[in-house]
């Protein structure tokens, strides 16, 4: 019993400072997970109660803080010229002086422990953080010492787990690493629900589709073929000296997958256009024109 007793008071010990310094994060009624420094629960606590996509909020906190110290740490190794050239001008929101570190802010962001912590707990619990960020209402607050920066900041997740055992079955002999770089710039659709992915390492053009049959499991569909029917549509009697099969965008259909496949082909110093507007059923076949 006494050792029962000491083992509850030493992992109140260890827990309650993890608590303190975690309760960062609040899941409200939207599904939002937001960014509120100790005013929540610990992120864990939050994923535990996420089964699909869900979008994170993250506004900059207006106090100095760890994440204040590497963003500034980040513009001041960076872009030293620019970030001068900030401080000393206008706090305006259009302030054209501001361009340069609001294009670079999105890999300033990444860069910060918050970040990297977020994406690692996530990859944890089966999601990826889209790679693209977005943001607005970016200024400096120059008046505060130190300088603070502010952005309301939007991420966007990913679920895999179930995608990586589809895929894992389609590709055997690549490495999870190499998987999860294969995805992570692929183009989804709205719903998360379908992706286009191009395989390494080979010889050819190689396109797959991963899409969600009837039975809401991902399914993986070679479209490779797609190439050689906009190359016969450009004239498949030339001689290319590249071609460049991609996917364009996801198209709107009541009852099939629909994507836009776009070819470029260059012949003789010309190039080439024809695009493909590909539809897939539920059971993954395509269907050929």
């Amino acid at each position: 019993m006494k050792k029962i007793i000491l083992t509850i008071i030493l992992i109140l010990v260890i827990a309650t400072p993890l608590w303190i310094y975690n309760n960062n994060w609040v899941l409200d009624k939207e599904d939002t997970l937001n960014y509120t420094p100790n005013r929540g629960v610990p992120l864990l606590f939050c994923l535990a109660q996420r089964d699909k996509a869900f979008s994170i909020r993250v506004m900059l906190p207006f106090e100095n803080s760890q994440l204040q110290e590497e963003l500034r740490e980040y513009y001041e190794t960076k872009l030293p010229k620019e970030l001068n050239k900030a401080l000393k001008s206008s706090s305006n929101l259009h302030n054209p002086t501001l361009a340069p570190l609001i294009k670079h802010f999105p890999s300033a962001f990444k860069s910060t422990t918050l970040y990297k912590k977020l994406e690692e707990s996530l990859t944890n619990r089966g999601y990826w953080i889209n790679s693209k960020i977005s943001f607005e209402k970016f200024t400096i607050e120059k008046h505060k010492k130190p300088y603070l920066f502010f952005a309301d900041i939007w991420l966007e997740t990913t679920p895999f787990i179930e995608l990586m055992q589809s895929v894992k079955k389609t590709f055997p002999n690549y490495s999870e690493a190499k998987l999860k770089s294969m995805f992570k710039d692929a183009l989804w659709n709205q719903d998360k629900s379908a992706v286009v992915v191009y395989p390494f390492d080979t010889n050819k053009t190689s396109i797959y589709i991963f899409i969600k049959n009837k039975s809401d499991k991902f399914i993986g569909v070679d479209i490779s073929r797609v190439e050689r029917i906009n190359l016969g549509t450009i004239g498949s009697n030339r001689k290319f000296e590249k071609v460049e099969t991609k996917a364009v965008k996801w198209m709107e259909h009541e009852k099939y997958y629909q994507i836009h496949m776009e070819t470029k082909a260059w012949s003789k110093g010309q190039r080439y256009r024809a695009s493909e507007y590909l539809l897939v059923d539920k059971h993954g076949k395509v269907l050929w024109r």
